[in-house]
């Protein structure tokens, strides 16, 4: 058992960045360039729809998806934006030697991930009329064009989620993690879409229904990795509350 944990604080360590020792500008590029491929790996699950629905649907079916390309991009930016918050606060409280707080903000981040994940998708699913109004979606695509935004916004609170962990994580210096987590997601989002629409010709829905679960599965990996870890960064579920500090 000792040999196995010695064996996963390696681990660990090889995908950490120490950025409080030695030259920054060489470890700044190996910290972004992941994090600049997660944001181009979430806009592709929306590619990824669009298409599937254009080889195997129909055109009218691609369009509806690719109207609300705006929209979802808005999100997807919107949450990297509200987790970087909770990746410099942990970040400092790291790099300060204050374990115990950054543990607290761990376990703030998470159930506000999810407050500020229920909050937009309730916003979005009441201003979804207004919203592809406002883009002037064609007539003939608005009503799978709304089928499709209305699924989606309900995995928002997993989204948030998502992004909150892989902020928490990329706070000791790992890009990678989440990174890997999101392409495992992106290959299920690409299955479930082939499997929906070829199996159980669920279209747009179905396209949207696959999104979802892919999210749900690249929440999923964060969370386990969180409550696996052995460091400052283990998630404890009990201990999950909101601290106004």
């Amino acid at each position: 058992m000792d040999e196995i944990q010695r064996e996963k604080r390696v681990q660990h360590k090889q995908r950490q960045l120490d950025m409080l020792h030695g030259s920054l500008w060489d470890k700044l590029t190996l910290f972004a360039l992941p994090l600049a491929l997660t944001g181009v790996l979430q806009q592709l699950f929306n590619t990824a729809d669009v298409a599937v629905l254009g080889q195997f649907v129909s055109k009218e079916a691609m369009a509806a998806v690719g109207n609300n390309t705006p929209i979802i991009s808005l999100f997807v930016t919107l949450f990297l934006g509200l987790s970087l918050g909770a990746n410099v606060v942990i970040a400092q409280l790291l790099g300060a030697r204050r374990p115990d707080k950054a543990s607290e903000a761990l376990h703030t981040a998470l159930p506000m991930a999810l407050v500020v994940g229920v909050a937009l998708a309730l916003i979005g699913e009441i201003t979804t009329g207004p919203m592809l109004a406002f883009l002037s979606v064609p007539e003939n695509v608005i009503g799978p064009a709304e089928e499709y935004l209305r699924i989606y916004l309900v995995g928002l609170p997993i989204m948030s989620l998502y992004n909150f962990e892989a902020a928490i994580i990329r706070s000791r210096g790992d890009t990678r993690t989440p990174l890997m987590a999101l392409a495992v997601a992106s290959a299920v989002n690409i299955i479930l879409n082939l499997v929906f629409t070829l199996v159980f010709a669920g279209g747009v829905a179905g396209v949207a229904i696959a999104t979802v679960l892919a999210n749900v599965v690249c929440a999923g990996i964060l969370y386990v990795f969180l409550r696996r870890d052995t460091g400052v960064l283990h998630l404890d579920p009990k201990a999950l509350h909101i601290r106004r500090a």
